[in-house]
């Protein structure tokens, strides 16, 4: 899988590690997405985080496989 991140000069692709899963690479990246990181270490809502992480990676997923 490939992606491509934004530089000033121009996008350059970066390959997701053959490693881990699709559902992985989806939840590693939705983990930036909305959530309140501010008090996370405080509150021990990491087991939240990627809870919420695998739960819109499974979305994606399901949006991916409609026609």
């Amino acid at each position: 899988m490939t992606t491509t991140t934004q530089s000033k000069e121009k996008a350059e692709p970066v390959a997701a590690p053959s490693e881990i899963s699709l559902r992985d690479w989806f939840a590693t990246h939705a983990l930036g997405f909305g959530f309140d990181w501010t008090n996370v270490h405080e509150t021990g809502g990491y087991s939240e985080a990627a809870q919420v992480a695998y739960e819109i990676a499974d979305a994606m997923l399901a949006e991916r496989d409609k026609p």
